[in-house]
């Protein structure tokens, strides 16, 4: 079994590096999209560990000062990783499947993020993620960390329902890679190391991360979501 894991995630970034190399146009456009975004992300995070608060750190802790050093230049060489650092429950199918546009309801706060952080970040995660799964679906996976069953069910989803659902769904924005901070432990070295810093090996990196990560979580029992 462990052996077939580790071949699927083979695979998996197999297929990242080449859906990396299809569609030019398309996909340039979606990467400089995520950058964008991630550089949101990331500036969110530096924030939040500079702030002597009652905002949680929704990393581990031990990475709240290595946040706090950040340079907006390190945070751009981390952005442009090739794939989105933000995550919406886009491997939640059972999250996804109770979702209902035709309600407005406002949820919790953020825990991390101001209630106008959460939902303009929301609304940026949640529009990117339906252009990219209408434009290139068969690399969704790759680029937004979302699974096959996700992907069905927000194809079924218009700009309106995501409007909509931006406000419910503003909790769920969390960091990518969540319950493991030595990915970004890695993510951090890779942008701070002079000898590192290759676009490629960051690259690299977040594609093995991406399908090594999509089974662990698969298989664990432990790992939830923020209610």
């Amino acid at each position: 079994m462990m052996r077939r894991s580790s071949e699927s995630g083979r695979e998996f970034a197999r297929d990242g590096q080449a859906g990396h190399r299809a569609a030019p146009k398309t996909l340039s456009d979606a990467l400089d999209a995520i950058g964008q975004l991630n550089e949101e992300l990331l500036a969110a995070l530096v924030h939040t560990a500079r702030r002597d608060s009652q905002l949680v750190f929704p990393l581990a802790e031990s990475l709240r000062s290595r946040f706090a050093k950040l340079s907006a230049d390190k945070c751009r060489v981390i952005s442009h990783c090739g794939v989105l650092l933000v995550d919406a429950a886009f491997t939640d199918i059972d999250r996804w499947e109770r979702v209902d546009p035709s309600k407005s309801i406002v949820e919790q706060p953020s825990e991390w993020l101001s209630q106008d952080q959460a939902i303009a970040l929301s609304v940026a995660v949640l529009m990117l993620a339906w252009h990219v799964v209408h434009t290139a679906p068969r690399i969704s996976g790759v680029l937004l960390g979302m699974s096959e069953a996700v992907l069905n069910r927000y194809r079924e989803l218009g700009v309106n329902d995501l409007m909509v659902l931006a406000c419910q769904a503003s909790r769920w924005i969390q960091p990518r890679w969540i319950n493991s901070p030595e990915v970004w432990t890695t993510i951090i070295d890779l942008a701070t190391d002079p000898v590192e810093q290759e676009p490629s090996k960051m690259t690299l990196h977040c594609l093995k991360v991406t399908a090594s990560y999509s089974n662990r979580l698969m298989a664990s029992v432990s790992y939830r979501w923020p209610a």
